[in-house]
């Protein structure tokens, strides 16, 4: 797999010129972006979208984790699908019944289910929960499976579990919280590197004030590929 098939820049920002500015920074360097409640919330997901794959021909993961009605929820997939968003997420925590009903509306394409928020500490996970990450994690992925979703976001703790486990193995992981060694942890919870995420398993690695800050996006995109690179050579089993 091409290294650039697995990195995912979060852009996380939120201006049009801001989104303009670092796409063209990195037109080589990056394939996928992910579009988050940040900018969705600024510039609207319509506009975000169209930047993104019209103007600057990046393909598009639409992170706003959908939770609403499953009618609701089963409504805006379909539109973010005719967008063309490739991956679309929608919240664990929204229940079977709206997994099921992106499921059924997403076209062409894939629906990713959220487990729990990788800034989340196990005392956080508890609190909210009743229940611990690992056991949230596995609940989650478990719905994911049985209602047609085709994967999950979680962190890079998680990997281990999901992909040695069936049929878990099978599900698209898209990890956040990555951080590259030697960048500042902007938020707690659960952090890994991208050559730990790799070597683990994960499809995708969402990365954003590392790139976004750096004096040059460019190289540290670069930087980060050549790491992927590494890291795949020694992918340990999915």
């Amino acid at each position: 797999m091409n290294p650039s098939d697995s990195l995912v820049l979060s852009l996380d920002v939120a201006t049009k010129e801001e989104v303009q500015e670092i796409l063209s920074a990195l037109w080589a360097e990056i394939k996928w972006v992910r579009i988050g409640t940040m900018l969705a919330t600024s510039i609207g997901v319509p506009e975000a979208v169209r930047l993104a794959i019209r103007v600057f021909n990046k393909r598009v993961i639409l992170d706003t984790a959908f939770h609403d009605t499953p009618r609701i929820v089963a409504q805006s997939v379909a539109i973010a699908a005719a967008m063309g968003a490739e991956y679309i997420v929608v919240a664990g925590a929204s229940g079977r019944a709206c997994i099921d009903a992106a499921a059924k509306r997403k076209g062409k394409s894939k629906i990713l289910v959220s487990t729990v928020l990788s800034s989340f500490d196990e005392q956080e996970c508890v609190e909210i929960y009743g229940r611990g990450i690992g056991m949230m994690v596995e609940r989650f992925a478990t719905m994911a499976l049985a209602n047609g979703a085709d994967g999950i976001v979680c962190s890079a703790m998680e990997l281990a579990m999901l992909n040695t486990v069936q049929p878990y193995a099978k599900l698209v992981k898209m990890v956040t919280g990555v951080r590259p060694f030697g960048t500042t942890k902007t938020s707690g919870g659960r952090s890994g590197t991208p050559t730990e995420a790799i070597r683990r398993g994960a499809g995708f690695i969402a990365i954003d004030t590392p790139i976004l800050e750096a004096k040059d996006p460019a190289a540290m995109a670069q930087s980060i590929l050549d790491e992927i690179s590494e890291a795949q050579k020694s992918r340990g089993p999915k």
